[in-house]
C-alpha cells in the first residue's frame, strides 16, 4: 500500500516553470503519508524517461543533488514556461510489502517499453509467474506482475483489451499509472478507487493523486486556481482507467470490466518451490501445562490468571461476576446510520480497517448490509503481517471500496520495539509485553484525523467486541480492573491511573526501558486513555457469530488463513506470535484462553471444546516468531532461549 501521483503538461500548457518543481515536491511529501520506505519519479520529457528512485522516504530524496539536479535541467528554459513539449510525471511513494527495499524492487518498475508505479497488493503474484512462464521476473516485489502482464497482453490487443485482460488476471488491490512508451499512451487505471485528477478547462493540465486530501493540498498551497483556470477533480471510480495520449493529453475513459479473457499459450514448465527452513525448535511446554495448571471447572482460565479465585465447586470469580452480553441491535444500528447515510454516493463514513478477521467483516457489513459509501484507513504501523495486508487488498478490490494508508516510520518504530523488547529480556515482566505493541495504538488519533480532513463524521472502529478481552495483560501490572473490550478510555479512571503509575515503577526498576520510544509510549498512552474518541462499535449492536464471519470472508472475498495454525484472530497482528508465545510458556495460557472461556459463559462453546480449540490455537508459530524477530533485527535463537529461562508462574 503506497502513494501514486503525477502531473502531466501538454505542449504549451502555459503552467509556471516556477511551479513545477514545487508541485512535485508536494506531491512527493504529502504521499509520503503513504509510504516512507522508498521514493522515486519517472518523466517523460522530449521523447527521453528519466528515472530517478531512492530506498528514502521522500522528504529525504527532494533534498538529494542528483533528484534537483535532474529537475531543474528538465525544467531549464528561457521562458517562463515548461516548454513547447509535453512534460510528464508519474511517482510513487513505496510502503514494502513484498520483497527487499532496493532499487530492483521500487517504484518506477520498468518492464520491457512500460514504466510504471502500483499502489495496493497484488496476492496471486507468484500464481500469475507460474501460469505466464514466458514472462520474465527480475524482482521480489508484487507490483512488476502488473506491467509485466500489460506488455505481454499489449503485444495481442488494443491498450483497453489489454488493461482489461490484465486485470481479468488480477487479484487483490491495484491502483497504478503508467507510461506505454512505444504507444505514446499514459494510462491510469483502478479497482478500489484510489486515485483522484485535478484537470483544467482546456484538458492540458493534469494533476493526480492517491487520495483527495493531497490534491487539495497542493492546489491550495501553490493557489493554481489563478494559475491554471478553472478546473475540476475528480475520482476514478473502482475498476475504471483512462488512456492518455502523451503528445495531446487527450483523454479516454474506459471500464476494466470484460467478459473476454486472453488464454496465454503457456508452457509445461513450473518454477521450483523452495522449502521453507527447517527450525531448530526449542522444547515448547504449552501441552504439559495446559494439563497440569489448575484450571476453572466452568470455564478454562488457569490459577496463573491475575486475581483469579475459586470457590468450592471450582467455579472461577470470572465465571461468577460474568454479565451476559446484550447488544443494542440491528434496528439501533440502522437508525444511528440513516442520519449520515449519503443517497449520492459519496463517502459517509470511515471504517478503522486492519485487515484482520473484524474488521474485513465490519468493513463488508458497513458496506453491503448497512449500505453505506465507507472509505477504508489503514495505520501500519511496521508489524502489520503480510496476510493482512494481503486480505485488505482482496476485501477493498472486491467491494470497490478507497483505501487510505498512513504509514509510519516503519524503521524507526521496529527500532523502537527492538529497544523495548531488549530491555524486557533483562528484567522480563508480563505486565510490560503490551509495550511492544505500542506502535499500532495512533490509530484512533489518525483515522480521527483523516474523518475531519474528509469533514466525515461517523467511525467505525471494530473493537468492542466483548468476548475478546484481555485484561489479564494489565493483571500483571497488579491492575485490576475490567477492560470494556479494548475501550480503553471507557476504563474508570482511577484504573488508568493505575496503569500508568504501575508502568512507570516498572520504568524505575529497568531504566532500559527509557529509550528513544518514550514519547511513542506516552502518546499511545494518550490515545488510549486519554483522548476523546467518538467511535461507533459495531458489535455493540450486533452479536458477534465466529461461524458466520469466517464463512462469509472466505466465501465471498477468498480471505486467506495462516498455514501454520488454526487461528483466524489476530493473524494480521505481526506481534501476536510472539507475545502469546511468551504468554503461554511463563503463564500457561494466552488471549486465546479468555477468549474461549468468554464463549463458554455466553453458550458457544462447551469447556471440552475450548480446551480442545485451545490446545491447537496455542502451538506455538516458530516461523512467525523468527519473522518477526528478523524484521527488529534481534537473534531469533538468543531471545528464544532467553524466554525459556524465564521461571514459569505455574512451577
Amino acid at each position: 500500500m503506497c502513494g501514486i501521483f503525477g502531473l502531466f503538461l501538454g505542449s504549451n500548457a502555459g503552467y509556471p516553470l516556477k511551479l513545477v518543481k514545487p508541485t512535485i515536491d508536494y506531491l512527493l511529501i504529502l504521499s509520503e503519508s503513504r509510504g516512507k520506505e522508498a521514493s522515486g519519479l519517472a518523466v517523460f520529457h522530449k521523447d527521453t524517461l528519466n528515472l530517478y528512485k531512492q530506498p528514502v522516504r521522500a522528504s529525504f530524496l527532494i533534498r538529494s543533488k542528483n533528484y534537483n539536479k535532474l529537475i531543474e535541467g528538465l525544467t531549464a528554459n528561457k521562458s517562463n514556461y515548461v516548454t513547447s513539449e509535453p512534460f510528464l510525471m508519474i511517482g510513487h511513494t513505496r510502503l514494502a510489502t513484498n520483497g527487499p527495499v532496493d532499487d530492483n524492487n521500487n517504484c518506477p518498475i520498468m518492464s520491457g517499453d512500460i514504466v510504471g508505479v502500483h499502489n495496493g497488493i497484488i496476492v496471486n503474484d507468484e500464481t500469475i509467474w507460474k501460469r505466464f512462464v514466458s514472462l520474465k521476473k527480475t524482482s521480489s516485489v508484487d507490483s512488476e506482475v502488473v506491467f509485466s502482464l500489460l506488455g505481454f497482453f499489449k503485444k495481442e490487443m488494443p491498450s483497453i483489451q489489454a488493461m482489461q485482460a490484465t486485470y481479468g488476471y488480477l487479484e487483490g488491490s491495484a491502483s497504478i499509472a503508467a507510461f506505454v512508451l512505444d504507444r505514446k499512451q499514459a494510462i491510469l487505471a483502478t479497482n478500489t478507487g484510489s486515485v483522484y485528477l485535478c484537470r483544467n478547462q482546456l484538458g492540458n493540465i493534469i494533476i493526480f493523486a492517491s487520495e483527495l486530501s493531497i490534491l487539495q493540498t497542493v492546489i491550495r498551497r501553490l493557489k493554481l486556481p489563478r494559475r491554471i483556470g478553472q478546473y475540476g477533480i475528480s475520482q476514478l471510480k473502482p475498476m475504471h482507467g483512462r488512456i492518455i495520449d502523451m503528445n495531446t493529453l487527450m483523454m479516454q475513459e474506459f471500464n476494466l470490466n470484460s467478459s473476454h479473457y486472453f488464454d496465454a499459450d503457456l508452457d509445461k514448465g513450473r518454477r521450483k518451490i523452495h522449502p521453507i527452513e527447517i527450525l531448530n525448535k526449542t522444547n515448547y511446554p504449552a501441552e504439559e501445562a495446559m494439563q497440569r495448571i489448575k484450571r476453572c471447572t466452568r470455564c478454562i482460565l488457569p490459577s496463573t490468571m491475575p486475581f483469579i479465585e475459586f470457590d468450592k465447586e471450582g467455579v472461577c470469580n470470572y465465571c461468577r461476576d460474568y454479565k451476559k452480553i446484550r447488544v443494542k441491535g440491528q434496528e439501533a444500528l440502522e437508525n444511528l446510520v440513516s442520519a449520515y447515510r449519503s443517497n449520492s454516493g459519496l463517502p459517509d463514513c470511515i471504517v478503522a480497517f486492519s485487515g484482520g478477521r473484524d474488521s474485513s467483516y465490519g468493513l463488508h457489513y458497513v458496506k453491503k448490509v448497512l449500505r453505506m459509501n465507507p472509505i477504508a484507513f489503514t495505520y501500519d504501523w511496521g508489524m502489520v503481517a503480510d496476510i493482512g495486508r494481503r486480505n485488505q487488498s482482496r476485501i477493498v478490490s472486491k467491494l470497490g471500496v478507497e483505501h487510505i494508508i498512513n504509514a509510519a516510520d516503519i524503521q524507526r518504530r521496529r527500532i523502537y520495539i527492538k529497544q523495548n523488547i531488549k530491555a524486557w529480556l533483562k528484567k522480563p515482566h508480563l505486565g510490560m509485553i503490551p509495550l511492544f505493541m505500542a506502535g499500532d495504538k495512533p490509530v484512533e488519533y489518525y483515522v480521527t484525523k483523516v474523518a475531519r480532513k474528509y469533514k466525515i463524521k461517523l467511525i467505525f472502529l471494530f473493537r468492542g467486541n466483548e468476548l475478546e478481552t484481555t485484561e489479564y495483560k494489565f493483571g500483571f501490572l497488579g491492575v485490576k480492573h475490567s477492560e470494556p473490550a479494548g475501550v480503553m478510555h471507557e476504563m474508570p479512571v482511577s484504573s488508568r491511573l493505575k496503569l500508568a503509575l504501575a508502568a512507570l515503577g516498572q520504568y524505575i526498576l529497568n531504566p532500559a526501558y527509557f529509550n528513544n520510544s518514550i514519547w511513542d509510549i506516552l502518546f499511545a498512552y494518550y490515545v488510549t486513555c486519554i483522548m476523546p474518541l467518538n467511535f461507533v462499535y459495531l458489535w455493540h449492536y450486533i452479536r458477534w457469530e465466529e461461524n458466520e464471519i469466517v464463512a462469509t470472508l472466505k466465501n465471498e472475498y477468498g480471505w486467506e488463513t495462516e498455514k501454520d495454525t488454526v487461528l483466524t484472530w489476530r493473524t494480521d497482528d505481526g506481534t501476536s506470535a510472539f507475545y502469546n508465545y511468551i504468554y503461554c510458556t511463563v503463564a500457561g495460557f494466552t488471549e486465546n484462553d479468555a477468549f474461549r472461556s468468554n464463549q463458554i459463559r455466553e453458550g458457544m462453546l462447551t469447556r471440552d471444546q475450548a480446551l480442545k480449540i485451545t490446545r491447537e490455537e496455542n502451538q506455538p508459530r516458530y516461523d512467525a516468531i523468527k519473522d518477526y524477530l528478523e524484521k527488529i533485527g534481534l537473534d531469533y535463537y538468543d531471545v528464544m532461549e532467553k524466554i525459556e529461562s524465564i521461571p514459569k508462574l505455574y512451577g
